[in-house]
């Protein structure tokens, strides 16, 4: 059976993490949906001056303050013991955790089956309308939305591929750069996320999910 860690980073976004939707905070849901549907032990990584904002979490849950002195070695010795890492992002709070066991669970078969294993991303297209800009600020031309997706949660990989990786703290901080510094290692796919997957991005973010449930 696969070694699954479950790496919940709240870096630079500690107060939006904290904030609630539907009396419950973003922090909680992610860890309550990935430490309750995969039976996995669960990390928070967070800066030391933010631990005192931080919710009581459930007791399979470890709290990791990282700090910039010797912060990467310490993920890499968690991620170093774990064959399978789901990095849960706490501003998509509803996921589904059907979406994030079946992820974990694709991946867990394809390394039991000894095959090359792409990094699983899960991804929405892009609704909005983008554009080129040039350097004086002037519009140049539309950008293809069929071209682009929006990085979601969670991003499913293997230890060692998160390993490789040669600044951790830094990409667990940012998910598009975690995606970008897989995709520098090896193979990523992108997963289509489910509708409730998406991102909160602010307070009137989570005025327009209240009342919505994971799909």
């Amino acid at each position: 059976m696969a070694t699954v860690l479950v790496l919940v980073p709240t870096l630079g976004r500690e107060h939006l993490t904290c904030e609630e939707l539907d009396g419950r905070q973003l922090l909680d849901r992610a860890v309550s949906a990935s430490a309750l549907n995969l039976g996995a032990h669960v990390t928070v990584l967070v800066c030391p001056e933010f631990e005192p904002i931080i919710p009581l979490l459930s007791p399979d849950t470890t709290l990791l303050l990282v700090d910039h002195a010797g912060a990467d070695e310490a993920i890499r010795a968690l991620t170093a013991a774990a064959d399978v890492v789901v990095v849960s992002d706490p501003l998509c709070p509803l996921v589904p955790t059907s979406f994030i066991s079946t992820l974990v669970e694709t991946l867990s078969l394809r390394l039991g089956a000894g095959r090359d294993v792409p990094a699983l991303i899960a991804t929405r297209r892009v609704v909005d309308t983008l554009k080129h800009v040039n350097a004086a600020g002037l519009v140049t031309a539309t950008v293809d939305r069929e071209t682009v997706r929006a990085v979601l949660s969670p991003v499913v990989t293997t230890g060692r591929r998160l390993n490789d990786i040669p600044d951790l703290t830094a990409a667990l901080s940012d998910p598009a750069v975690l995606v970008r510094e897989l995709q520098l290692t090896g193979d990523v796919e992108l997963v289509s996320a489910p509708e409730s997957a998406r991102r909160v991005g602010g307070r009137a973010d989570l005025l327009a999910m209240s009342g919505s449930s994971p799909d």
